[in-house]
């Protein structure tokens, strides 16, 4: 990003909206699922692809499905010199560093022992990092430290009435610090000096709290960090701007860590979520926890965020441990039912359908019907509330359009037909011992063919509507427990049942058998009880059982 381009970024007036945090998923793992702590602090994936997860009490690497920790042994001269772990990094020769309350610990993964890193005194080892010649950088007790890897020397920045508190070294190399008095340091590695840029000062006298993060914006700007406000700084020619000034929602931020995402975004972690800031339009999406979503995020309080080999995010919380996204595991919207807000009604989905009016129809086991319209996303419940024109039962199970109307199958409750015009139930079904009648209220499965013909499978058999006689007539060669329904290009039925496998019929084409499974039989079924069959584009038939 050249200089003029920040330039032209600095005339932008800034939005930010609650982002649909429906379409923020993660993937969250606490103390239960084996983290030491749910106060996690730094992460970092080594070369071997371990996740390393620093928290207030031990350090843990996790593996993709359990979690190792290591703590401070008081008896074990090489253990983990203390449990408050503060960064993480690993260097060219995949060691792997970890900044401690009490020093700097080397690890030795063939030993899975530690030591100590005794160039430096003892302190709180806030930051670690590694630039492109060889130095490894450290913040030590609010002091800047370099390692030299080839020579093995430290050299120590010691500020007069300064502390050094926030450090970032950029994927080119470069080093940026900040400090106690609001001076950003850049050094340069020709001259081995910083330069300093007065923020206070450059800031127009405003009040500033400490800078917490720094993040270079390609070769002329920074994004700081600070505890009550994110500023955006051209170096090359002292403009700075609060990103955030025009928000009366976000113009108190604190941001923990900046990090960089694809497509000119940066995510915030934030004491209120993650924000999700635009670069190149200033707009701003906030994700934060939603109790009654069981997929958002755990805490509000982001305290670190890390990618991995994957592209996976790992984003580390003050109280609720860590949370992982990927973009792979993002790709569909979830639907579930949310407490005190108009969502799915039921847990146990058990059929959808599609009307023509761009409606999807969503049958629950446990709470009644749902419909989602397409456009807007907005969800009706229906329920079971013995008001007139309600549906008969909570639990539904075979759905299916037919033009106006939509008919909906029932556990032990008969059969429903609803008038889409009005959302109202108009007719209903029940079994009875009289001709064309159904044999049994369990609506398992219903099915309109090609010709319009709509099939209704129950637990005693299968039967097909009568339009104009307005009843039904059993169809007997499908004689069992019926599952499911499908008919294939050429006409022909598919039955899938409950104890007896898979029926198939073509009148025109005198074709008929069944399919089930028969030990010792190789092409057989591997199970009679099938509950789906899917055809898929090779015209190959896919069995659930």
């Amino acid at each position: 990003m050249k200089s003029i381009y920040v330039l032209l970024v600095f005339t932008v007036v800034s939005t930010i909206c609650f982002a649909q945090n429906d379409s923020y998923y993660f993937k969250n793992y606490q103390v239960q699922n084996g983290l030491s702590s749910n106060t996690i602090t730094t992460i970092l994936q080594d070369k071997k692809g371990f996740m390393w997860i620093g928290t207030r009490n031990g350090l843990n690497r996790f593996d993709g499905n359990t979690f190792k920790i290591f703590h401070n042994v008081l008896s074990d001269a090489q253990s983990l010199g203390s449990n408050s772990i503060f960064s993480l990094f690993e260097d060219d020769k995949e060691k792997l560093w970890v900044g401690t309350y009490s020093g700097i610990y080397l690890y030795d993964p063939q030993l899975e022992r530690f030591s100590a890193f005794k160039l430096i005194p003892p302190g709180e080892a806030r930051f670690i990092a590694g630039d492109k010649k060889n130095n490894i950088w450290i913040i030590s007790n609010l002091t800047l430290y370099r390692y030299n890897q080839l020579n093995s020397t430290i050299t120590s920045f010691k500020l007069d009435n300064d502390q050094t508190i926030a450090l970032h070294v950029s994927d080119k190399g470069d080093v940026w610090t900040a400090t106690t008095n609001s001076l950003i340091k850049h050094y340069n590695p020709e001259t081995g000096k910083f330069k300093d840029y007065n923020i206070k000062e450059l800031y127009e006298g405003n009040k500033l709290t400490p800078i917490e993060d720094l993040y270079p914006i390609g070769d002329s700007a920074l994004l700081i960090a600070c505890m009550n406000k994110v500023l955006l700084f051209n170096y090359k020619t002292s403009a700075i701007k609060n990103v955030f000034k025009n928000n009366s929602i976000s113009n108190d931020v604190h941001v923990h860590k900046i990090f960089q995402q694809p497509d000119n975004e940066y995510w915030l972690g934030t004491e209120n979520g993650i924000y999700i800031f635009n670069i190149k339009t200033f707009e701003t999406k906030i994700v934060s926890k939603d109790y009654s979503n069981p997929y958002s995020i755990t805490d509000n309080v982001v305290s670190t965020i890390s990618r991995d080999k994957e592209g996976g995010i790992w984003v580390g919380t003050f109280f609720g441990g860590v949370n992982y996204y990927s973009k792979q595991y993002n790709s569909f919207k979830k639907y579930f039912p949310k407490p005190d807000k108009i969502s799915l009604s039921g847990n146990i989905v058990h059929e959808i359908c599609k009307d023509n009016y761009g409606n999807l129809w969503v049958g629950t086991e446990d709470a009644g019907l749902n419909r989602i319209n397409l456009a807007t996303g907005a969800i009706t419940q229906f329920k079971a509330d013995n008001k007139k024109g309600s549906i008969s039962y909570r639990n539904i199970h075979g759905i299916v359009a037919d033009g106006n109307e939509l008919w909906i199958g029932t556990y032990e409750h008969g059969l429903d037909v609803m008038d889409l015009t009005t959302n109202k139930v108009i007719r209903h079904y029940d079994a009875t011992n009289k001709p064309n009648s159904l044999a049994s209220n369990f609506i398992i499965s219903l099915f309109k063919t090609r010709s319009g013909d709509i099939l209704v499978g129950t637990w005693n058999g299968l039967f097909k509507y009568n339009r104009e006689e307005d009843n039904f007539t059993l169809m007997p060669f499908f004689n069992s427990h019926i599952q499911c329904i499908y008919e294939d290009e050429n006409g022909t039925l598919w039955v899938g049942t409950y104890g007896d496998g898979v029926y198939y019929l073509n009148n025109q084409k005198n074709i008929k058998g069944r399919m089930e499974y028969s030990p010792g039989m190789p092409n057989g079924l591997i199970n009679n009880y099938v509950n789906n069959l899917f055809e898929d584009r090779e015209k190959n038939f896919w069995f659930c059982t």
